[in-house]
C-alpha cells in the first residue's frame, strides 16, 4: 500500500514540477513577445527588384529603454554574392527620416553561408545595439537593396527585429 502511495506522490510531484515548468515557459515567452517586434516580408520567387522597398511599421511606446535593432535576411543557394548592401530609412512619427547604408557578409571567404539553415539560410545582423527612440508613435522602417543588379536573386525574405 505504501508503495502505491509513494508512486502517486512521485507522479503528483512530477506533474506539479512539469506544470510549473510549462507555466514558466509560457510566462517567459509572453515577456519576450511584449518586448520584441519581428516582421518578415517574403519576396516572390526569391527575386528582389531594385525598385522594391519593403516597409515595416512599428508602434513604439517606450522612449526610455534602449532597443537592439537587427536586420534579418533569408537567402537560398541561388544568391550569387558573398555579401549584401542595403539602404535603410527610419521615419519617425513626426516625419523626420534617418537614412543609412549598411553592408554585411552572408558567406565566408570559402562560400559557406553564415546563416542558419539547410537550403534557406536565416542571417541576423545587428544594426543598432542600443537604440533609444526619441518619441513614441508609429515608426516606419524601409529597406531597399543597394546591389548593382536590377533583380537580385536568392533573397527569399527580409525582416527586422527589435528587442529590449
Amino acid at each position: 500500500m505504501q508503495i502505491i502511495v509513494k508512486e502517486i506522490t512521485i507522479t503528483t510531484t512530477t506533474m506539479r514540477s512539469f506544470s510549473i515548468f510549462i507555466l514558466s515557459c509560457l510566462m517567459l515567452s509572453a515577456c519576450v513577445e511584449k518586448n520584441t517586434h519581428i516582421g518578415f516580408l517574403s519576396l516572390k520567387n526569391a527575386e528582389w527588384d531594385k525598385d522594391s522597398i519593403f516597409q515595416f511599421e512599428v508602434n513604439i511606446t517606450d522612449t526610455i529603454n534602449p532597443y537592439q535593432f537587427f536586420i534579418e535576411t533569408r537567402n537560398n543557394n541561388l544568391y550569387p554574392y558573398r555579401n549584401i548592401w542595403l539602404f535603410i530609412d527610419i521615419q519617425t512619427p513626426s516625419g523626420d527620416i534617418r537614412k543609412d547604408t549598411i553592408g554585411y557578409d552572408l558567406a565566408d571567404d570559402f562560400g559557406k553561408w553564415l546563416g542558419k539553415g539547410i537550403s534557406v539560410y536565416k542571417f541576423q545582423v545587428p544594426y543598432e545595439k542600443s537604440f533609444i527612440f526619441p518619441q513614441s508613435g508609429n515608426y516606419v522602417f524601409s529597406i531597399k537593396h543597394a546591389m548593382r543588379e536590377d533583380v537580385l536573386t536568392g533573397i527569399s525574405e527580409i525582416g527586422i527585429k527589435l528587442t529590449k
